[in-house]
């Protein structure tokens, strides 16, 4: 790994009075007007303003907690559970990712493709190079029981600037996946882009929502090498996924990054099983954020909510946070 190891003794929470769409850059001259930190049970408020180069000291609102290095950090009107870990490392150039089967494709467009196990659904934004000559971060989405991955594909794929290129896995279109046989089908699908895409190997990226995210779970915990992190909506890490708390944990070759956006009325993944196992995986040293927001387990998207509409404003942006895998 390129960066120090992750402590692993809190999440916190932190409580923002800015936009879902705002970013803080590196040498922002705003931050955080408040940020709430849990440490060993106790609750200290701080005030947050940059310094130059980059790093904020927590001034008091309370007591001085700390100072972090601030890289990009999207802030909303939302709960959000995070574990604050250290600076992730500087991005390198692979120099082996360049596809050995390119094909013919077209920008800005849904289109579909066979892994040999399965076929899926890919889109590639306008910002990829067509001559393979740059590589990408890949972004791996699974659906929930009923749902269908050539739906989902346009829910994960926001176009206009994004940057990532997004494919939905299919096999299961209006069913649920199995847990102990389809992480084959994930792994054949990303084989398959990289064959055919230039894919930065240490940024790849898998989420799904409900049963999709009990896949990505399981696939990312015995496959943890592949991946840089976890994006999961009303799911939770363990329960569903076919392994135990404490195997899925030894399975993981390194502490990959979460980000897990729960709905507190949800009563499929009740929230408080949901941070039981979340607050597990923190305790086991995985930098993970916990996002809560009001809601049910789906909820159709009506102005600033809903399930597709929290998947896009809270947790598809994470994507661009900069992980790395090994």
């Amino acid at each position: 790994m390129d960066a120090a190891p992750a402590r692993a003794d809190s999440i916190r929470e932190v409580s923002t009075a800015f936009s879902s769409e705002s970013a803080l850059p590196t040498n922002a001259a705003a931050a955080p007007t408040v940020v709430a930190s849990r440490i060993a049970g106790s609750i200290k408020k701080v005030q947050a303003r940059p310094k130059p180069g980059g790093r904020c000291q927590r001034r008091q609102v309370g007591k001085i907690v700390a100072s972090a290095r601030y890289g990009k950090l999207r802030c909303s009107k939302k709960r959000v559970w995070r574990r604050w870990h250290s600076v992730r490392p500087a991005p390198s150039v692979p120099t082996d990712s360049v596809p050995h089967v390119p094909i013919p494709f077209t920008k800005d467009t849904v289109f579909t493709l066979d892994s040999g196990q399965s076929n899926y659904w890919i889109y590639v934004p306008t910002a990829y190079d067509e001559m393979h000559t740059a590589p990408m971060t890949l972004f791996v989405w699974l659906h929930g029981c009923g749902g269908r991955s050539e739906w989902d594909i346009y829910t994960v794929s926001p176009g206009g600037s994004q940057d990532y290129i997004s494919v939905a896995v299919g096999g299961r279109e209006g069913g649920c996946w199995d847990v102990n046989s389809d992480p084959a089908l994930v792994m054949a699908t990303i084989a398959s882009v990289k064959a055919h895409f230039n894919i930065n190997p240490r940024r790849v990226i898998i989420g799904g929502y409900s049963s999709g995210g009990d896949l990505a779970y399981r696939t990312a915990f015995y496959n943890a090498s592949t991946f840089a992190g976890v994006l999961a909506e009303n799911t939770s890490p363990f329960r569903d996924t076919g392994s135990s708390r404490s195997s899925s944990l030894a399975a993981a070759a390194w502490r990959f990054n979460v980000v897990q956006l729960a709905h507190t009325a949800d009563t499929t993944y009740p929230i408080a099983d949901v941070r039981n196992e979340t607050n597990a995986m923190a305790a086991a040293g995985f930098p993970i954020i916990r996002i809560e927001r009001p809601g049910h387990h789906w909820d159709n998207d009506s102005g600033a909510s809903g399930t597709d509409y929290d998947l896009r404003t809270f947790l598809l942006p994470h994507v661009d946070d900069g992980w790395l895998s090994p």
